[in-house]
């Protein structure tokens, strides 16, 4: 609802008198009764008409619907009809799709709100007057026509959309047109979409080569992996992705040779798609070439192997992890959390008592993943001694425990101008009273920076106690502040009010 808010907003901003200079805060506006409504919907001020509409669907009132249903179809003004089509979809009115849709394919005038609606309705029977608009000459008539049909889950349309792409000779329009057909999953779009692909280095390309992993095209395996070797970035990253979505076990094989690729984006994204479709040889083969020890494989294949859980394969990762002479530490220390097991940890805190290189940081990830006793002290110590990166690592491993005992090491970091907003994280992470005391007292010290960050921390806790002190500081006068304080009070409370005086009034009626 907000986009017609803003909508008509603005008209009535043009029409309005003029704004004060200084804006004392608004009180909370009360949603107009029903009778209210009403009369509202039959004003012949079409401003009032559509603030009515609006206060319509704020008071969710369905009884409303036959006079809505009238301006939908009668209203002369624009606004006023567009406004309707997305309060009747708001309020769930079926009965407005084949209104809402036979307006938009003979008059597209006012048609993004429109089509909009239709997809709110999520009803297929209005995909035929939105498919038009897949070759409109506004790219965001185009994507939102995309989202309409995705919404309605319009499959239905299908070969009708594959045929309007087959036709057109628009590179530019043809990028909407594969959005489309990954977005409801167009049968027998291989051909055209390998087409696509194999296109250019483009945003045509690249959003081809998504809809090929949104229909699951096993066809274009051989072509995905092809790309993830070549040097368009985006084409890579998506063709990832798409293979990730189809999940195909000739993708497994295909795969292994990328592990010793030269580009090292290549070289893992090869390692996920190994690990999301687990085969039974997949252990024994990464194996093999982590003993290989060769300089661009052995980190990718240490992470397929703690990403399979292939325990046999744990103690060879130590053994290749305390060689410094082995590059990329940090991904096969890395392995070894993925891997879970716990006997890993006098290994790990080896590692991470190291003076120097990267091992450290996997090192640390992996306590913080295994929590181990063990690995709490260690990680204090990095959380105090190592570098930036070393200590920004452990302070999260150290929220990860969970334990109030990691609490006076964190407390030390919401000093540090650059680690507090790591040190927050991890303190809002331990449950207790002594976490929150410490998130309330780092809020009411500090002037900026990590303030706004405990204020929402605070919020994903959804502690009760929290509520009278959040309340507290609702003068404070800073906007932003205030905005995240309100955000705070709605994710603990389920209350949704705009302004200091709403929440202040709902705070002392509800007696806490």
């Amino acid at each position: 609802m907000l986009r017609y808010l803003i909508w008509v907003f603005t008209f009535c901003l043009f029409c309005g008198p003029p704004r004060p200079t200084e804006s004392p805060e608004p009180r909370e506006a009360p949603i107009p009764s029903l009778e209210e409504v009403q009369r509202g919907l039959k004003s012949t001020e079409w401003s009032e008409r559509s603030q009515a509409v609006l206060a319509a669907g704020h008071g969710k009132y369905k009884e409303t619907i036959p006079s809505l249903m009238n301006l939908l179809r009668s209203d002369p003004n624009q606004a006023v009809r567009s406004t309707c089509a997305l309060v009747l979809a708001d309020l769930g009115t079926q009965e407005a799709v084949p209104v809402i849709a036979g307006m938009l394919a003979s008059n597209p005038e006012g048609g993004d709100a429109l089509i909009e609606a239709l997809g709110r309705l999520r009803n297929p029977a209005g995909a035929y007057a939105v498919t038009p608009f897949l070759r409109s000459d506004s790219n965001q008539s185009r994507l939102a026509a995309v989202t309409a049909l995705a919404q309605m889950k319009a499959t239905a349309a299908g070969p009708q959309i594959l045929a309007m792409a087959q036709s057109n000779a628009s590179r530019d329009v043809a990028r909407t047109y594969a959005m489309a057909i990954g977005q409801i999953g167009v049968n027998g779009a291989d051909d055209y979409l390998l087409g696509l692909a194999r296109g250019g280095d483009d945003p045509t390309t690249a959003a081809a080569v998504l809809a090929l992993g949104h229909v699951k095209s096993v066809r274009a395996i051989p072509f995905l992996i092809e790309m993830i070797g070549g040097k368009y970035a985006k084409g890579r990253e998506n063709s990832i992705a798409a293979l990730l979505e189809i999940r195909h076990p000739s993708s497994v094989n295909l795969a292994f040779p990328l592990l010793d690729h030269a580009d090292p984006e290549a070289r893992y994204g090869a390692v996920d798609i190994i690990a999301a479709v687990p085969l039974p040889d997949s252990g024994p083969r990464a194996l093999k070439i982590l003993n290989e020890r060769k300089p661009r494989s052995t980190g990718p294949a240490s992470l397929v192997l703690g990403k399979l859980k292939y325990l046999a394969a744990r103690q060879n990762v130590e053994a290749v992890l305390t060689d410094r002479s082995i590059a990329d530490r940090e991904n096969i220390a890395k392995s070894l959390g993925w891997m879970g097991d716990s006997k890993s940890t006098s290994v790990l805190i080896r590692v991470l008592e190291e003076k120097d290189g990267e091992g450290r940081y996997g090192a640390a990830w992996s306590l913080g993943v295994l929590r181990s006793p063990e690995g709490m002290k260690p990680l204090m110590d990095a959380a105090n001694n190592g570098d930036r990166k070393l200590r920004q690592i452990a302070i999260e491993a150290l929220g990860s425990y969970g334990s109030p005992d990691a609490l006076p090491a964190l407390a030390s970091m919401l000093e540090d101008s650059v680690l507090s907003i790591y040190a927050v994280d991890a303190i809002s992470a331990i449950p207790g009273e002594k976490a929150r005391s410490l998130l309330q007292k780092h809020i009411q010290k500090q002037e900026g920076g990590t303030r706004k960050a405990a204020i929402a921390a605070l919020g994903r806790r959804k502690e009760p106690e929290s509520i009278r002190f959040l309340v507290g500081i609702l003068d404070d006068d800073k906007p932003e502040i205030r905005s995240s304080v309100m955000a705070a009070l709605s994710e603990i409370t389920g209350e949704r009010f705009r302004t200091r005086s709403g929440w202040v009034d709902w705070y002392e009626k509800s007696g806490r």
